[in-house]
C-alpha cells in the first residue's frame, strides 16, 4: 500500500481495490452458506417430531426470499466490517510502512485497537450461546428422564369412537386385548394424557360445602372418565385417600378422585377426602387425590383436574392403554385385528404410545436445544477462526519485536507465554462479557426450560472451559509460529 500510494496511487483507488476484494470473499462465503443452507433445509423435516398417530408433513423451501436475505446480509457484512479497515489500510504511515516498520505507528500496541474490542465482543456472543445451549439442553434431557408425574412405560394406546357403543361392548374389546401376548394390563380412559386433543375436556363443579364460593359460578374443570386400573397402569400415584376399586366398576357409582392441585386449590387447609361436590347435577363424593400429571403438554403449569370413573360416566369416546412387556408399538397391528375380531365395524382413529405423546409434547424442548445447541457450535467456530487470524496478524505485526526480544536472550517459551497472554486476555475479556448476557439471556428463556432453573452454575462453568480451551487452542498455532521466528531474519527487516 505504501508504495503504491508513493508511486501516486490516489486513497480511494486503494480502497476500492481492497473493497472488491472483500466483495469477492464475501460472494465466496454467500455461495458457500447458501450450499450449505440448501443442505441444511434438506434435514429440517428430520429433525421435527411429527404428531403420533396422524399423517403430517411439514414443508421448508429454500426461496427466493431467503436468497434476497442472504444477499443482503452478505453485502451489509462486506461493508459494514470492510469498508473501515480497507479505508485504514489506505492511510498507512509511509516513510515507516517503507522501510519495513510498523505501517500504523508503534501506538496501536499500547491499547487494544478495534479488531480486539471485536474479537472479545465475539467471545461474549459465544459464551452466550454455549451457556443458552448448554441449559437447553440439559433442559430437553429433563423431559426425557424426569418424573413426568406418570411412569414411562410401554403402553399401546388405541384411540376409538364407536357409534351407540354399549359398556358391554368395550368390556369385550377389554378381555381380547388382555389375550394377547406380551400384554400386563389393559385400562381406559376417555382420552391419555398428553393427547392431542386441543385443550382437553372439562366438567361444571360447584362446592356446596363451600360457602365462599357460593356466590360464584360454576368452576370449568378439566378431567378424564377412567377404569379402576388406570392410575397403576399410567404409574399416576394416590398421594392421599385411595384410588378407584371394584365399587367404581359399577354404573351408579358416585365417586371422584382430584388431583393435588386441585386439593391446594379448593381446600388449602382442609382434607378434601370424603367432601362432596357437584359435578354438573351429581353429587359426587372425593375418595383420593392423585399426584399433579400434566394434561396437555410437557412442562404445563398444573391445574385443577377431575378422574371420574369411567363406567358411571360412560362415553363413546374410548382410549385402550395396553400396557406391554416389551415393544409397545409391535402390538400395533395385532391391536388391530383384535378390534376386527370383536366387532368388524371397530376401526380405531389412531394407534400410538405414551412415549410417542411424551416426545412429540416435548418438541418445544427438543427444537429449541437443536436451534441453540447449533448456533453455539457455529459460534464457537467463528469465534476460533477470529481469533486465530487476529493472533496471527499480530505476530506478523510484531515479528521484529519478537525477533529482537529472542536475540536478546528470550526462550522460545517466553514467547509463546507472550502471545498466550493476548489470547488469555482476549478469552477472558470475552467470558466476562458474556456471563452477564448468558445469564440474562437465560432468564428470559424461563419458560422453556424443564427440571431446572435459569441461572445452572455448573452449565455455565462447563461452557466456559470449553470456549476458553478451544480459543486456547486456536492461539497456541500461532503462538508456536512466533517461537519459530528466526532472530536473524527478523532483525534484517528495516
Amino acid at each position: 500500500m505504501a508504495v503504491r500510494l508513493s508511486l501516486g496511487a490516489s486513497r480511494g483507488r486503494l480502497v476500492r481495490q481492497l473493497m472488491t476484494e472483500n466483495i469477492l470473499l464475501g460472494v465466496a462465503g454467500l455461495v458457500l452458506g447458501l450450499v450449505l443452507g440448501a443442505w441444511i433445509v434438506q434435514l429440517l423435516p428430520s429433525l421435527m417430531v411429527q404428531p403420533p398417530g396422524f399423517p403430517y408433513s411439514t414443508e421448508f423451501r429454500f426461496d427466493s426470499r431467503v436468497a434476497l436475505f442472504s444477499l443482503a446480509i452478505a453485502l451489509a457484512t462486506v461493508v459494514l466490517f470492510g469498508l473501515a479497515p480497507a479505508w485504514r489500510s489506505a492511510r498507512p504511515d509511509l516513510v515507516a510502512a517503507l522501510k519495513g516498520g510498523p505501517a500504523f505507528g508503534p501506538s496501536s500496541r499500547r491499547r487494544w485497537p478495534l479488531r480486539h474490542w471485536l474479537v472479545a465482543a465475539q467471545v461474549g456472543i459465544s459464551m452466550t450461546l454455549l451457556a443458552c445451549a448448554g441449559v437447553l439442553v440439559q433442559s430437553f434431557e429433563n423431559t426425557r428422564t424426569s418424573d413426568l408425574g406418570f411412569a414411562r412405560r410401554q403402553i399401546l394406546l388405541v384411540w376409538l369412537v364407536a357409534d351407540d357403543a354399549k359398556p358391554s361392548l368395550y368390556h369385550d374389546v377389554m378381555s381380547r386385548f388382555r389375550g394377547m401376548p406380551g400384554v400386563r394390563s389393559v385400562a381406559l380412559a376417555v382420552r391419555a394424557p398428553l393427547s392431542l386433543s386441543s385443550q382437553g375436556m372439562f366438567q361444571r363443579v360447584t362446592f356446596p360445602s363451600r360457602p365462599e364460593f357460593a356466590n360464584r359460578p360454576p368452576f370449568d374443570i378439566k378431567y378424564n372418565s377412567v377404569t379402576p386400573n388406570f392410575l397403576d397402569t399410567m404409574g399416576t400415584p394416590v398421594l392421599h385417600g385411595r384410588g378407584f376399586d371394584h365399587r367404581e366398576e359399577s354404573a351408579s357409582a358416585d365417586s371422584v378422585m382430584i388431583n393435588e392441585q386441585m386439593a391446594r386449590r379448593f381446600w388449602p387447609n382442609d382434607d378434601p377426602v370424603g367432601k362432596t361436590i357437584l359435578v354438573g347435577r351429581t353429587p359426587r363424593t372425593v375418595v383420593g387425590v392423585a399426584r399433579n400429571a400434566p394434561i396437555n403438554a410437557v412442562g404445563e403449569i398444573p391445574e385443577p383436574y377431575l378422574y371420574l370413573p369411567y363406567w358411571s360416566n360412560f362415553e363413546e369416546e374410548v382410549t385402550f392403554l395396553i400396557q406391554t412387556e416389551g415393544d409397545a408399538a409391535a402390538l400395533a397391528q395385532p391391536a388391530r385385528r383384535a378390534l376386527k375380531s370383536v366387532d368388524s365395524r371397530l376401526s380405531p382413529l389412531t394407534i400410538t404410545t405414551d412415549n410417542a405423546l411424551i416426545r412429540y409434547s416435548a418438541q418445544l424442548y427438543q427444537i429449541t436445544a437443536e436451534l441453540v445447541g447449533v448456533l453455539g457450535v457455529l459460534g464457537l467456530m467463528l469465534t476460533a477462526v477470529g481469533l486465530y487470524g487476529v493472533v496471527s496478524y499480530g505476530v506478523s505485526q510484531r515479528t521484529r519485536e519478537l525477533g529482537i526480544r529472542m536475540a536478546l536472550g528470550a526462550a522460545r517459551a517466553d514467547t509463546l507465554r507472550l502471545v498466550l497472554r493476548e489470547v488469555a486476555a482476549l478469552a477472558c475479556a470475552g467470558i466476562a462479557v458474556g456471563l452477564p448476557l448468558a445469564l440474562i439471556a437465560t432468564r428470559l428463556m424461563t419458560t422453556l426450560l424443564f427440571g431446572l432453573g435459569p441461572w445452572n452454575v455448573p452449565t455455565f462453568i462447563v461452557a466456559a472451559l470449553l470456549l476458553a480451551a478451544v480459543l486456547l487452542a486456536a492461539g497456541f498455532f500461532p503462538a508456536r509460529r512466533a517461537t519459530r521466528i528466526e532472530p536473524s531474519s527478523a532483525l534484517r527487516v528495516m
